[in-house]
């Protein structure tokens, strides 16, 4: 975890605030339905109340935009990295929802909190994690039997894949850029970091030990476009669709899973 640490304090996810729209909506459609999934499983309406935790919010996009749409809601966000964290304090008075967020520096292995929340969001964190598991049973002290708790990883249909990823400076392009092991300059400074990606089976092992059922999930793909923007959903159609394109991509094209789960 040091070498991930280490990586993190350089707070390169500040980049992310270049994908995003004027709105702070992502621009890709990739990332788009991601979001939307993410969104969709807070089963609220726009004026109720409620608090949520973000655990690994990076510079906080998805908890910013869940708090535009919820003008009641209030967000507990921390990350690993300081710079992030920082950045995300002046992204949300920008986008004029500081006032309902507070922000701190943790680790998701570590963490500890004595409350409760009505949402966990754990999104593109347990992949980067040697022991998710840890990070799990610190979320679940912060559950209750009415939390919902919504997690997004990497997906892949078979196997488990577990990689070390190595980045370094590059003198040319002034950038981190990604390397294999043979390619990097041992020389210089670089950074290894851990990338797992996670099949169903894999998933329902982790939380099942965890004392978590899934409930409910939606894939993303990159070989899709927006698919409920692009149709014009409403309720009763968003299942259809939701049913349809978990079918379709399951197995096949899923490079992402978002899912809910809540305590046994």
């Amino acid at each position: 975890m040091d070498a991930l640490y280490d990586y993190y304090q350089l707070g390169v996810e500040r980049g992310w605030a270049g994908q995003l729209d004027s709105n702070g909506w992502p621009t890709s459609n990739v990332y788009s339905n991601r979001f939307l999934d993410t969104i969709n499983f807070i089963n609220k309406k726009n004026n109720a109340k409620f608090s949520f935790l973000d655990v690994g919010c990076g510079i906080g996009i998805y908890s910013l935009n869940i708090l535009k749409k919820f003008p009641n809601s209030r967000a507990f966000c921390f990350d690993l990295s300081k710079p992030q964290i920082a950045f995300a304090k002046k992204l949300f008075k920008e986008k004029g929802v500081s006032d309902r967020v507070s922000f701190f520096v943790g680790d998701a292995e570590k963490f500890k909190l004595d409350r409760k929340f009505d949402y966990i969001l754990c999104t593109e964190v347990l992949e980067h994690l040697i022991h998710p598991e840890k990070a799990i049973h610190n979320i679940i002290n912060c559950a209750s039997e009415k939390t919902v708790l919504i997690f997004s990883v990497p997906y892949c249909s078979a196997s488990t894949k577990e990689e070390w990823f190595y980045k370094q400076f590059s003198d040319s392009q002034k950038k981190l850029v990604d390397l294999s092991e043979k390619e990097i300059d041992k020389k210089k400074k670089y950074y290894k970091f851990f990338h797992k990606s996670f099949s169903f089976n894999d998933l329902q092992m982790l939380f099942e030990e965890g004392r978590l059922r899934i409930e409910n999930y939606a894939y993303s793909s990159a070989s899709f476009g927006n698919r409920y923007l692009n149709i014009g959903y409403n309720k009763i159609s968003k299942k259809k669709i939701d049913r349809l394109f978990n079918k379709l991509t399951r197995n096949k094209f899923a490079s992402q899973i978002t899912f809910i789960a809540k305590l046994i």
